[in-house]
C-alpha cells in the first residue's frame, strides 16, 4: 500500500510542475529565437560595445533580447519560462580571455557568462527599460560583496 501511495504522490508532484520540466535552453540566433517564438527585441552598437579604459576589443555580430525557455517533452518544443535572456554574439569568434581579464556586470545574478566560443549570455529578472541597456565592466571576475570591484568602464547596446 506505501508504494502505490508514494508512486500516485510521485506522479502528482510531476504533473503538477510540467512547466518546469525539460533543461534550460537559449536560442543559438535571432533567427532560432524568433522561429521558436521566444525573440523580444535586437540590439545593435553604435560606436563601440566595450568602452573601457584598457584596450579590449570586441566586434559586435548580433544582440538580442529573448525570453527563457526550457526544453519540452517532444523533439523542436520549447516551454517558455520566467526571465529573460540577453545574448552577444561577436564577430571574431571569441572575447579574448573573458571571464579571466574582466567581467561585463557586476551584479552576481545580472551578468556575461561565455555561451559557446563567440557569445555572451546574460539572464535578467525583467525587461530592460528605454532604448539602450548599459552594464558596468568590471577588471578580473569578482562577485565578493568584500572585494573591491575595480570598474573600468561599460557595455553599451541600442534597441533597434
Amino acid at each position: 500500500m506505501n508504494k502505490v501511495v508514494y508512486f500516485l504522490c510521485s506522479v502528482l508532484a510531476l504533473g503538477c510542475n510540467y512547466k518546469h520540466r525539460g533543461l534550460p535552453g537559449a536560442s543559438n540566433s535571432i533567427e532560432e529565437s524568433k522561429s521558436n517564438g521566444h525573440f523580444i527585441a535586437e540590439y545593435y552598437v553604435k560606436d563601440s560595445f566595450l568602452k573601457t579604459d584598457k584596450n579590449y576589443k570586441a566586434v559586435v555580430k548580433s544582440a538580442f533580447l529573448e525570453r527563457q525557455w526550457r526544453y519540452g517533452n517532444f523533439k523542436g518544443q520549447t516551454i517558455p519560462d520566467e526571465g529573460y535572456h540577453f545574448m552577444v554574439e561577436f564577430q571574431d569568434g571569441k572575447v579574448i580571455n573573458y571571464p579571466m581579464r574582466f567581467t561585463i556586470g557586476i551584479d552576481p545574478k545580472n551578468y556575461f557568462c561565455p555561451y559557446g566560443r563567440n557569445t555572451i549570455i546574460c539572464d535578467m529578472d525583467s525587461l530592460p527599460k528605454g532604448d539602450s541597456i548599459e552594464w558596468v565592466v568590471q577588471q578580473y571576475y569578482t562577485f565578493s560583496e568584500s572585494e573591491a570591484k575595480v570598474i573600468i568602464g561599460k557595455a553599451v547596446l541600442f534597441k533597434k
